[in-house]
């Protein structure tokens, strides 16, 4: 993971078709919850509630002539539940997305983000045994407003592995697979031009 993040760095600096490469920070809010796929019971969803938490960390953004640009990042992200207590999954994230300039003041973003769980717990400690996947692959997708030099986003993550290993089968007799979802509000600050 950590790798692939510096591998894209390091082709962002390499490139010749960016005409700017800005490395700044990103921190921001967290509402994240747990969906349960493959499970039909409707007592048992509702008792997963949206917790709050928090990312922070920094980026690099490259961007041409066109348009399109690029962005990588490397995160903490607090993600997990309110169920069963509060479930706080601690994760080192990578973001990796292709950037869209809609017009002078937006611009879209999506893609993959990968993350390594550091910790899980919850109001009686450790919780690494139940929530035991250690890697979290995902999508991303957000709106950046550029205020100046602040960005202003909104972004949307969906996890695609179950954060829970082992599981029982569903009645359709496929896993049941518990899933990340998270909305993020942050703020982003350029501190300098790599080039």
């Amino acid at each position: 993971m950590i790798r692939s993040g510096l591998l894209c760095f390091f082709v962002l600096l390499s490139c010749p078709a960016w005409t700017q490469v800005m490395l700044g920070v990103r921190s921001g809010l967290n509402l994240s919850d747990v969906v349960i796929n493959n499970y039909n019971d409707p007592d048992v969803e509702p008792g997963y509630d949206i917790k709050p938490g928090f990312h922070a960390g920094v980026f690099v953004t490259a961007d041409g002539e066109s348009k399109i640009g690029f962005s990588a990042e490397l995160l903490y992200s607090s993600k997990g539940v309110r169920a069963l207590n509060v479930i706080n999954l601690h994760y080192v994230a990578v973001p990796l997305l292709l950037r869209y300039h809609l017009n002078d003041k937006f611009l879209a973003e999506i893609g993959p983000e990968i993350g390594y769980l550091v910790s899980a717990n919850s109001k009686h400690g450790n919780v690494n045994s139940t929530w035991d996947n250690k890697v979290d692959v995902g999508l991303d997708a957000g709106l950046q407003y550029l205020l100046g030099k602040i960005t202003i986003g909104a972004r949307f993550n969906a996890g695609f592995t179950s954060v829970i290993r082992t599981t029982a089968s569903g009645p359709n007799g496929q896993r049941v697979r518990y899933l990340n979802r998270v909305a993020q509000l942050s703020i982003a600050i350029p501190l300098r031009e790599l080039y």
